[in-house]
C-alpha cells in the first residue's frame, strides 16, 4: 500500500498509524514522523518546523507559515519517492501526507509513516522519504513574523542529508556493512579461517607435520638408524 495526500485539512497521527500497523498480520515495524510548526524562528543554528525547514527566515515569533505546491507535479514527485522508498527497502506499505495553506504554531504540517517486517528497513526508509521530501518536493514556504513576511531557502544540511542517499553512503552502511559483514567476514572467516584453518591447518598439520614427522621423524629415524 503506499497512501500520498496533500491536503489543506489536519490528519490523525493514531488514525494513519494504525492503519499502517494492521496492513498485514507481517508488520514488525512502523516507523512514524510527524512535523510541526514551531512558534520561534532562531538565527539558523536550532530547529524549526519541518524539523528545520524556517531556518534561514526572520529570527524572532511566528506568526503563521504558509505552504504552497505545484498541482500535479508534486504528487508526481511524491509518488517517485515513494516508489524509490520502496525499491530500496522492504516495506509493506507508506504513507506521506503533506498539508498546504496557512498553517499556524504547533499545527501538524507533514507525516510520513513506513510499515515493515523488520525494524530497521523502517527507519531507514522513514528518514529517507523526509530527506527528499524537505529537497526533491516542489512545496514553497512563506513565513509571516512581525508583519513582515519572506520564503523560507533551502539548506545546505538539508542537501547534504539528501545527497548522502544519492551517494549512497547509507545504503552503502546498509548494503556495504551487510557485504563487509556477511562476504567480507565470510571470505574471510569462511575462506580465510576455514581455508586457514581447514586447509591451512591441514596442509600445516598433514603436509607440516607429515613432511616433518614422516619424512623428517621417518628419514631421521630411518637414517639415523642405518648410521647407527
Amino acid at each position: 500500500m503506499k497512501t500520498i495526500r496533500i491536503q489543506t485539512d489536519d490528519f490523525d497521527l493514531a488514525q494513519e498509524y494504525q492503519l499502517l500497523r494492521q496492513l498485514s498480520s507481517t508488520v514488525g515495524a512502523v516507523v512514524t514522523f510527524t512535523g510541526l510548526v514551531r512558534d520561534f524562528q532562531d538565527d539558523g543554528e536550532g530547529e524549526c518546523a519541518l524539523d528545520g525547514a524556517l531556518d534561514g527566515a526572520i529570527e524572532g515569533a511566528i506568526e503563521s507559515l504558509s505552504l504552497e505546491h505545484y498541482p500535479g507535479m508534486t504528487e508526481t514527485l511524491l509518488a517517485e519517492i515513494v516508489e524509490q522508498a520502496h525499491e530500496r527497502w522492504s516495506l509493506i506499505g507508506s504513507t506521506v501526507i503533506h498539508r498546504v495553506g496557512k498553517l499556524l504554531p504547533t499545527d501538524q504540517i507533514v507525516f510520513v509513516g513506513v510499515a515493515s517486517q523488520h525494524r530497521g528497513d523502517a527507519f531507514e526508509a522513514a528518514q529517507f522519504l523526509m530527506d527528499y521530501l524537505k529537497t526533491k518536493a516542489t512545496f514553497w514556504k512563506k513565513v509571516s513574523q512581525d508583519g513582515e513576511h519572506s520564503w523560507v531557502e533551502s539548506k545546505d544540511s538539508d542537501a547534504a542529508a539528501a545527497s548522502r542517499w544519492d551517494k549512497g553512503l547509507l545504503l552503502g552502511d546498509a548494503e556495504g556493512s551487510l557485504l563487509g559483514d556477511a562476504e567480507g567476514s565470510l571470505s574471510k572467516n569462511a575462506e580465510g579461517s576455514l581455508l586457514g584453518d581447514a586447509e591451512g591447518s591441514l596442509l600445516k598439520d598433514a603436509e607440516g607435520s607429515l613432511s616433518k614427522n614422516a619424512e623428517g621423524s621417518l628419514l631421521s629415524d630411518a637414517e639415523g638408524s642405518d648410521h647407527a
